[in-house]
């Protein structure tokens, strides 16, 4: 006795029910995937201010010192630094060159910004030492927000903020 074989294939509707849940399947996988993608992407540029302080000269100057730290895992190419104040306006900013042995650029944006060429490798600190002057005069006691901007080598820019008071 013979035995005849079928040879059919899957039901269209068992096939569209498959597609869909395989699509599901890999949707969800993705969804549960990314976010910690993501959140590790974020978590390798970061910078650290780790000392911010300023301190009046005369009447119209104050000089602030500013040391900021790499606390991620990739090199930091330029920094922008935004200068604050709660009672006056600033309406210039230049960086006071201590360290002659650093090679490193910075060009006044607007009136309170400085942007800097710098390299910075991770876990490395520097510090900035800025001139301001004020149209209204330096008041003891003011307070002043300090805000960098750090742009890394694979163009991702973290940024942290700092708050002090004029001394």
């Amino acid at each position: 006795m013979k035995t005849k074989m079928l040879c059919k294939g899957i039901s269209e509707l068992l096939a569209i029910v498959l597609g869909v849940v395989i699509t599901i399947a890999i949707g969800m996988t993705l969804f549960m995937l990314l976010p910690n993608y993501v959140g590790f992407i974020q978590q390798q540029q970061r910078i650290a201010i780790t000392n911010f302080n300023i301190n009046a000269i005369d009447t119209q100057t104050a000089v602030a010192t500013i040391t900021i730290r790499n606390m991620g895992t990739k090199n930091i190419e330029g920094v922008t630094i935004y200068i604050n104040s709660s009672k006056n306006s600033i309406f210039s900013l230049s960086i006071i060159n201590l360290n002659n042995s650093y090679n490193y650029n910075c060009t006044n944006i607007i009136s309170n910004a400085l942007s800097c060429r710098i390299s910075l490798n991770p876990a490395q600190e520097f510090t900035f030492v800025v001139r301001l002057k004020t149209e209204n005069g330096v008041v003891i006691g003011d307070k002043v927000v300090v805000t960098i901007a750090a742009l890394f080598i694979d163009k991702s820019i973290a940024a942290n903020t700092a708050i002090s008071y004029i001394y």
